[in-house]
């Protein structure tokens, strides 16, 4: 463990660990890089294929970190003696938090579409589909069901284990193939939440195990880490070479938001245990200096600071 160090007074809470935060923080970059490139259209190929199609892991890596922060603090916090009904009640009031933050960024938005001139047709209905989820910020409408979901993950990985709850998961995700949504759709296009749940709940069991993780030797982590690595670039490099000479060797390499093909999920999330490693293994060699606090300061102000890049990288 990378805590921020504190003073061994017993009346203090528990120290937070900075590896969380500086991962968030650098999804956060990861993503506000990957938009800009993206509006950028003179962005050379070779920068435009490696940074915003290999080694892009803002969305996977915010779904990722955010089910590892509720397995680190939330799924440990539940064991301790009569913490159990108060953690889920702070998961539930945080799915609140986040749904007011959605209807507020989604109407902001409509807000300012209308001050830059652009056409706002049936106002009243845009607001309507705002509140039952059909537009809005895709996101956070995500986050929202599974902050609520989290606590019955957390109990049956108290129940059962991390093993049959990642089954469980991945089921779901198998099964859903074809007809991923909920009836959110067309808010869902980006994030289908029956797909998109998979990483979510294997950063919630990756947190439960994250003391395991402590305790493997360096040279166990950095083998994690070539694993990783190995795994979303070989994905990626699959991908690029599919794509660029119109091979089709498997659709699970067509890559999307919406189709979210297992490959593309196993890319995700190797690239993103990858980073994570290195930031523990950077925050175990040097102590917390003004990039790291950076970093982590960033990381604990992701959902402002996720709401704000967009209206920012849309209309600046």
């Amino acid at each position: 463990m990378i805590p921020v160090m504190s003073s061994p007074a017993v009346s203090i809470p528990a120290p937070r660990d900075l590896r969380l935060d500086v991962l968030r923080g650098l999804c956060l970059l990861n993503m506000v890089l990957v938009h800009l490139l993206e509006h950028n259209p003179a962005v050379p190929w070779a920068v435009n294929e490696v940074l915003i199609h290999w080694l892009r892991f803002a969305a996977g890596g915010f779904v990722f970190a955010s089910g590892l922060c509720i397995g680190a603090i939330h799924y440990h916090r539940s064991l301790k003696p009569g913490k159990r009904l108060s953690t889920h009640v702070s998961l539930f009031r945080r799915a609140g938090i986040v749904l007011i933050v959605h209807y507020f960024s989604t109407l902001l938005a409509l807000v300012l579409m209308a001050a830059y001139g652009r056409p706002i047709l049936h106002g009243p209905q845009m607001v309507l589909d705002t509140l039952r989820f059909w537009i809005g910020m895709d996101l956070l409408v995500f986050y929202v069901l599974m902050l609520a979901a989290s606590p019955l993950v957390i109990e049956f990985v108290r129940k059962v284990g991390v093993l049959p709850v990642m089954v469980a998961s991945a089921s779901i995700y198998v099964f859903s193939i074809g007809n991923p949504y909920l009836g959110l759709y067309p808010l869902e296009q980006k994030f289908p939440v029956l797909y998109w749940q998979f990483i979510y709940v294997s950063g919630i069991c990756g947190g439960v195990l994250l003391p395991k993780f402590d305790q493997l030797t360096s040279a166990g982590k950095w083998r994690l880490f070539a694993g990783g690595m190995t795994v979303a670039l070989g994905i990626a490099v699959l991908g690029a070479i599919q794509k660029h000479y119109d091979l089709r060797w498997h659709a699970l390499l067509d890559a999307s938001f919406t189709d979210f093909p297992g490959l593309e999920a196993a890319r995700y999330m190797g690239l993103t245990i990858a980073v994570g490693v290195l930031v523990d293994r950077v925050l175990a060699a040097r102590s917390a200096g003004y990039t790291t606090r950076t970093l982590a300061l960033l990381g604990s102000w992701t959902l402002p600071l996720w709401v704000a890049h967009g209206p920012i990288v849309e209309y600046v």
